[in-house]
């Protein structure tokens, strides 16, 4: 048995961590996280979300709950950086 490059292991990681957000959300207007960013809850609530999901893996071992705390991080990294974004734009103008 060959042991996974931590290389080997990011691509699978991320593969599997790929998502567009769940269906269940879709077609509330506006979508709740949605009005949690508008509020700048955003970080807190990603972050903690984040926190919750990995600590559940621990007892649960669904890999679910891992790309759940995945999600959380790269929904809040993307609100990070376009905020910074759009700041930066408004100081140039």
């Amino acid at each position: 048995m060959k042991i996974p490059t931590v290389y080997e292991a990011r691509a699978a990681g991320r593969k599997y961590c790929e998502t567009e957000g769940s269906d269940h959300y879709r077609g509330a207007a506006p979508e709740p996280l949605d009005l949690i960013i508008s509020q700048e809850y955003a970080e807190g609530f990603c972050l903690g979300g984040a926190i919750k999901y990995a600590a559940r893996y621990s007892r649960t071992r669904d890999l679910g709950d891992l790309k759940k705390a995945v999600d959380m991080l790269h929904i809040y990294c993307g609100v990070s950086l376009l905020m910074t974004e759009l700041l930066e734009k408004e100081v140039l103008l």
